[in-house]
């Protein structure tokens, strides 16, 4: 005779996970006695780039077996980056047909160059790190997810990391420009032509940053994140979090004539390097205004002024320990923000093990 007493539908999932764990197969019996437990964390994660190297759907679907076995709750998905769009946006078809396949095409109208052995994603023989998950994918991924009491977190990163979606709206505005549609071309361009910035991103890109002081780009950040949301409406699973990205958008903008304007015409800034913390101001306070709890890295809301921004936010703390990290993390606690914890030294997955020269993986955080 088992009895189980739980506060909520997500208890009892945990219950019987926890009874599943013990029981034993060869003796077909459980062990006798009480068990009192809740989880200590709130937010128990995991972060999956896809964007960089992208996953199939049964992939994810697998994934989410193994988080619910170990009770974690919360999954990451990063489905836009420099190298990658992963998510079909109906009315955008060139995020997914342009900015999720990579080729060697040097326009790039058709694709992204190749990269990280990217291989020709266009022919299927040599497809590398290129394909997306449908409307159809996404929400299967959130009901397979939901019955297992995980939530997605979908994240889609901005203004910096935004190459593929920059290309991807330039092969947009050239189609449309051919069409003779010039107006609806420009509709959600993300490209100033007359911007002569020049800026180097981490990673080497030097046109991989949505300018925040175009009008387009806030129409386009508006229409993914509407899409998205209905996508969550139509599998009856509402998008509660939604991650921004934030990071790495140094240099950017410093002769923008676009911004020039802005910061011309508004009190509180007076040099491009506030564009960053207003970009992350604006969006993060668009987001919570829809009921939906924004979500960056630290690095990006470091920049910005607490006071400017929603009352509940979550910051990734991905600082690492030898830079102080944990006392950056106390920082952000005191301002009131939800914290999750990323510290690169002890949490992500590919760096090595050991310092050995034979050990794989990266080295920039280990």
């Amino acid at each position: 005779d088992i009895q189980v007493e739980y506060a909520d539908k997500t208890g009892f999932y945990y219950a019987m996970m926890s009874i599943a764990q013990l029981y034993d197969a060869k003796t077909n019996s459980l062990p006798v006695g009480s068990v009192t437990d809740q989880p200590s964390m709130a937010f128990r994660g995991l972060h999956i780039d896809v964007a960089r190297n992208f996953r199939s759907k049964d992939f994810i679907l697998k994934t989410l077996e193994q988080m619910a076995y170990f009770k974690l709750n919360k999954l990451h998905l990063h489905l836009a980056d420099d190298e990658g769009w992963r998510l079909q946006i109906n009315s955008l078809p060139e995020l997914t047909d342009v900015g999720a396949f990579r080729c060697f095409d040097e326009s790039e109208q058709r694709c992204l160059m190749p990269q990280l052995a990217g291989g020709n994603g266009k022919l299927a023989a040599t497809e590398r790190n290129s394909g997306y998950y449908s409307v159809e994918d996404y929400i299967e991924i959130l009901h397979y997810a939901d019955t297992r009491q995980i939530e997605v977190i979908p994240s889609l990163d901005m203004p910096g990391h935004s190459r593929a979606a920059i290309v991807s709206m330039n092969a947009r505005y050239n189609r449309l420009m051919k069409a003779e549609k010039p107006e609806e071309a420009k509709r959600y361009l993300l490209t100033e032509f007359e911007d002569k910035s020049q800026y180097r991103s981490i990673q080497h890109y030097n046109d991989n940053t949505l300018n925040p002081c175009l009008p387009s780009t806030y129409t386009f950040i508006e229409e993914v994140l509407e899409q998205l949301i209905s996508m969550h409406d139509s599998a009856n699973v509402p998008l509660k979090r939604y991650h921004i990205g934030a990071d790495e958008t140094a240099g950017a903008w410093a002769d923008s004539p676009a911004c020039a304007d802005l910061i011309a015409s508004n009190d509180s800034l007076s040099e491009a390097k506030q564009l960053g913390a207003y970009f992350i101001e604006k969006v993060t306070n668009e987001v919570s205004k829809l009921g939906i709890v924004p979500a960056a890295w630290s690095d990006g809301l470091s920049h910005s002024n607490a006071k400017n921004l929603p009352a509940q936010l979550q910051s990734n703390a991905w600082e690492t320990l030898y830079h102080g990290g944990h006392s950056n993390v106390h920082t952000m606690l005191n301002k009131g923000w939800e914290v999750v914890l990323s510290t690169p030294d002890v949490l992500y997955f590919d760096f090595p093990y050991e310092a050995d020269p034979l050990e794989p993986g990266y080295y920039w955080g280990s």
